[in-house]
């Protein structure tokens, strides 16, 4: 979720020059210092592979554990569809940095930019509906169903789609002053400016309502029994509340760094350590969709209790599987085995047989005579 950023300033290598709306090859430039090199070569080449595998098998599970039955909620609507814009961005940066080496294709970039911008807007969504649903409970209820947020979902991504797909042409009409002064200006006001600042926001009401809401729960553990369970559902969504506070908290710590770089990079020339800052703001973006699945599972407990049922049952099932695939029966002997143990005789077998079950006979009669002589005194 690179608010506002586009893809070619995300993981290109920078122009030396500040006009250039898109970057281009390093050997087209100034010599770089070896320490953008390096850092380049680390950030690029291999941190931010690692971590966009390892968020989109994250991003996976929040899908697999938000989708089940008894998880379905406005809430976690929203937090589901985050999960796949955020796979469809760490896809394209994984391709970007470690497949594509010359300029990306237009096409990638636009992707990669619809997914950013309509991820903005989406955490910028949740954070609203909850505000809704945590400071006014009964326009809550209301406002905030399940059926609502898909309208709200499609509306968002169609938006952001529409939105950002102009910059499919950024080639032919980049060096437009009504572009470059326009249309690039409105993106950044869009999916930057206008999204942080509500944020903001309706984070900072929230916090104060989530701590207004400890103190009153702890007065009603203090009443009753019947005050308590309602203090332990107020728990329960006080949490929640609290997961999304996380959420949009570390997206701030993880998009502003970039989004400043980005908005002052058009002011001055960009010197070598600008643009090691710029590399460290695009490792801490590609975090930024990655962690999630960490931060859901260390604030919810009832996101890992879903999560620990979701690999219980898939971890019995690949047990089922193994056990019908495996081999019935003892294994073959070979052809040619030496002097094989002699099988065990039928005759002996049955008189084993017969003679247990005499002893066994012989124990009921004495048991059934000896209560027989205890009913006749």
């Amino acid at each position: 979720m690179a608010a506002g950023v586009y893809a070619t300033d995300m993981f290109a290598l920078p122009n030396v020059t500040a006009s250039s709306v898109s970057d281009v090859d390093a050997t087209t430039v100034a010599p770089l210092s070896e320490d953008v090199r390096l850092t380049v070569l680390i950030v690029r080449h291999i941190l931010i592979p690692v971590i966009a595998v390892l968020g989109v098998l994250g991003n996976i599970f929040n899908i697999v554990v938000l989708t089940r039955k008894w998880m379905r909620s406005s809430t976690n609507y929203y937090l589901t569809a985050l999960a796949i814009y955020d796979i469809v961005y760490l896809v394209f940066a994984f391709l970007l940095t470690v497949v594509i080496t010359g300029h990306p294709p237009e096409i990638m970039i636009v992707i990669i930019d619809i997914a950013s911008n309509t991820g903005v807007w989406l955490t910028l969504t949740f954070t609203v509906e909850r505000y809704i649903c945590v400071c006014h409970p009964m326009r809550g209820r209301v406002m905030c169903t399940p059926k609502r947020a898909k309208y709200v979902i499609a509306s968002v991504c169609i938006a952001g789609a529409l939105i950002t797909f102009p910059a499919y042409f950024r080639p032919s009409i980049g060096e437009c002053p009504s572009f470059k002064l326009g249309y690039l200006n409105v993106i950044q006001a869009l999916f930057t400016y206008i999204p942080m600042t509500l944020l903001l926001i309706f984070n900072t009401l929230l916090v104060r309502n989530v701590m207004r809401a400890s103190r009153e729960r702890a007065a009603l553990m203090a009443i009753s029994t019947t005050s308590s369970r309602r203090a332990r559902r107020a728990a329960e969504q006080s949490r929640v509340t609290t997961m999304l506070i996380v959420v949009v908290v570390v997206f701030f710590v993880c998009q502003l760094p970039q989004a400043v770089m980005n908005t002052t990079k058009t002011l001055t020339e960009i010197s070598d350590s600008e643009m090691i800052l710029h590399r460290i703001g695009n490792l801490l973006v590609v975090i930024n969709c990655a962690v999630n699945f960490v931060l859901y599972s260390s604030v919810s407990s009832k996101f890992r209790r879903t999560f620990a049922h979701v690999y219980r049952r898939f971890a019995s099932r690949i047990r089922i599987i193994s056990a019908a695939n495996a081999p019935i029966g003892p294994p073959c002997t070979p052809m040619h085995s030496p002097t094989p143990s002699p099988a065990p005789s039928r005759r002996g077998s049955a008189v084993s047989q017969i003679g247990q079950e005499a002893v066994v006979n012989s124990v009921v009669k004495s048991n059934f005579l000896q209560v027989n002589a205890a009913w006749g005194r």
